[in-house]
């Protein structure tokens, strides 16, 4: 039987993929020629994006789960109501993680401009 995965859960993983094609990679994922010179990346943005958040996903201290293994409620209506109201706050905070991301996006390409066509 596939893995259920719910649809808040994937619609957040399909904003931080289209994130992750813009994200700049990560500075300690490039190579130095030793001129002192950044070059070219070993990671990309989309690759380190979606290694850090599929790690999230799959680490079991991150949530709880909505449902048992056979895909029947675990401890009754009440407790799938409330691990349902984590599932949307854990899905809110991921969402404030993806406008860091499209931040830190913005700032990498102010950056990028600034340095571009300063008068120095």
């Amino acid at each position: 039987m596939p893995n259920k995965i719910h649809p808040l859960v994937r619609d957040l993983y399909k904003r931080v993929i289209v994130m992750g094609y813009k994200y700049p990679p990560p500075e300690h994922a490039l190579l130095s020629s030793g001129s002192g010179e950044l070059d070219s990346p070993i990671e990309t943005g989309i690759q380190y994006v979606r290694r850090k958040w599929k790690d999230a996903l799959r680490d079991p201290s991150n949530f709880t789960p909505l449902y048992g293994s056979r895909g029947d409620d675990v401890g009754g209506e009440d407790n799938v109501l409330l691990n349902e109201n984590e599932l949307r706050k854990s899905v809110g905070r991921g969402r404030a993680m993806v406008r860091e991301m499209e931040g830190i996006i913005r700032l990498h390409k102010y950056r990028a401009m600034k340095q571009r066509y300063s008068d120095r």
